[in-house]
């Protein structure tokens, strides 16, 4: 069903189902990083990295508290890129 491929006027032929085709293509591909925070050796043991990344974060969100709602926005996606 999925290899089914329709003509088209003035077209090459193209997928009869082409959104499926994708969404199944990106399930087989992501498949196995979907359920890693089960593996053992994935998971950490501990939150402390995480919870001192938020303490900064806030803490630099406080000091910087009259920006205006754009410069908020971009200055929390600059944060975390900075971070990660």
């Amino acid at each position: 069903m999925l290899n089914r491929r329709s003509s088209l006027k003035s077209r090459m032929p193209q997928f009869t189902h082409r959104r499926l085709r994708s969404a199944m293509h990106s399930v087989d591909f992501y498949l196995p990083y979907l359920f890693t925070y089960q593996m053992p050796e994935c998971v950490g043991l501990t939150n402390n990295k995480i919870e001192g990344t938020f303490t900064d974060f806030e803490k630099n969100l406080i000091k910087h508290s009259v920006m205006s709602k754009e410069n908020r926005k971009r200055f929390i996606s600059g944060f975390f890129l900075a971070v990660g």
